[in-house]
């Protein structure tokens, strides 16, 4: 198993905000560096798929499970051999309000997709979480 977390609290939107913007899939490649697009099969709810096309790559599945509205989603990537969890949180604390992203990769091949996709992901989190919170600043 492999895992990279990264949080960030700011006091410069709500929680309401936040899940506004994550749960309109629309909005993703606004703050989603990685992407060129993105759909939505369904609600965003538990279940639902998302397809989206990797900048410079391919076209992508993924399964939200674990969805908890104004608290925390989870979307599911299936590769040969291991799947990779990005598990999105909010939190309203003493602070702010605190934002946690964390991929982690299981199976008997997550040491090969660490390599070829974790690492990039995880590297574009920071970057990714500035801009989460600058598109929910407008909702």
């Amino acid at each position: 198993m492999w895992q990279s977390t990264h949080s960030v609290i700011t006091n410069k939107v709500t929680k309401e905000q936040i899940w506004h913007v994550w749960s309109d899939i629309t909005l993703r490649q606004q703050w989603d560096t990685d992407i060129e697009w993105a759909t939505l099969e369904g609600p965003f709810a538990n279940d639902s798929i998302i397809r989206f096309k990797v900048k410079g790559g391919p076209k992508v599945k993924m399964c939200l499970v674990d969805c908890m509205p104004y608290s925390s989603f989870t979307d599911r990537t299936k590769f040969p051999g291991a799947t990779m969890d990005g598990i999105h949180a909010v939190e309203e604390t003493a602070e702010g309000l605190k934002l946690t992203t964390t991929f982690k990769i299981t199976g008997p091949l997550s040491f090969l997709w660490r390599k070829l996709v974790g690492e990039k992901v995880a590297a574009t989190i920071p970057e990714q979480t500035e801009m989460l919170i600058k598109v929910a600043m407008t909702k």
